[in-house]
């Protein structure tokens, strides 16, 4: 399920008991910093959980055509430009050329995708999306933001991930050094916890055809 930055708030209040002197503008950065920061380390664990797909159609060569706003990167196993045939995305990988190419393939140019060598095709790019910045106490720790986003962060992992999360920003904050080391050294336990509990996709392994060798 969800968790909202306004639930975050109120159990680390509960927590803490009193943080009354923390801003709210405070909180939200804090909040930020730990959505952006576990995006990255849940990239780098699963990227495939965040995967996002746009359809192009393309009819003429060279066909120029604008990239998703939400674009981050297509650099993980998986993401890159695939043909749609009888509206299903097929194995076949279309291939990076450059400008100026004639080769059935794409390249990027700035804010834009350019097929070249291609007509009359359907394609689903997969790439990795960028993440929407938590700037309010009404967001939520998904991809989006929203409610109805992919999770970064759920609310299972309010008590034994965000709130000892949140305390080592604190304590920072609070310029208190010596209950910084205990706080950060609770976050990094529980950090290896969070990511030993990612859902992963099942390795696949080849499988030798030795039919051919009688």
């Amino acid at each position: 399920m969800a968790l909202q930055v306004q639930t975050a708030y109120d159990a680390y209040t509960r927590f803490k008991q009193d943080i009354s002197d923390v801003s709210d503008a405070d909180f939200i950065d804090w909040c930020r910093w730990l959505h952006n920061f576990t995006y990255r380390y849940y990239l780098g664990v699963e990227p495939n959980n965040f995967f996002t797909t746009q359809a192009y159609t393309v009819t003429t060569s060279p066909s120029t055509q604008t990239l998703p706003s939400t674009l981050k990167q297509m650099t993980q196993f998986g993401t890159g430009l695939y043909t749609v045939s009888n509206s299903v995305a097929t194995e076949d990988q279309l291939p990076y050329t450059g400008r100026g190419s004639s080769i059935r393939g794409y390249y990027l140019d700035g804010s834009n995708i350019v097929f070249t060598g291609v007509t009359d095709e359907i394609f689903s790019m997969v790439f990795v999306p960028k993440l929407t910045q938590i700037d309010a106490l009404t967001d939520y720790f998904t991809i989006d933001t929203t409610d109805t986003g992919k999770d970064v962060i759920s609310d299972e992992w309010l008590q034994d991930f965000v709130i000892k999360a949140l305390d080592v920003m604190y304590t920072q904050w609070d310029e208190n050094p010596g209950a910084e080391g205990f706080a950060d050294a609770r976050f990094i336990r529980t950090l290896t916890d969070f990511l030993s509990n990612i859902r992963r996709t099942p390795g696949v392994y080849g499988l030798e055809d030795s039919s051919l060798n009688f």
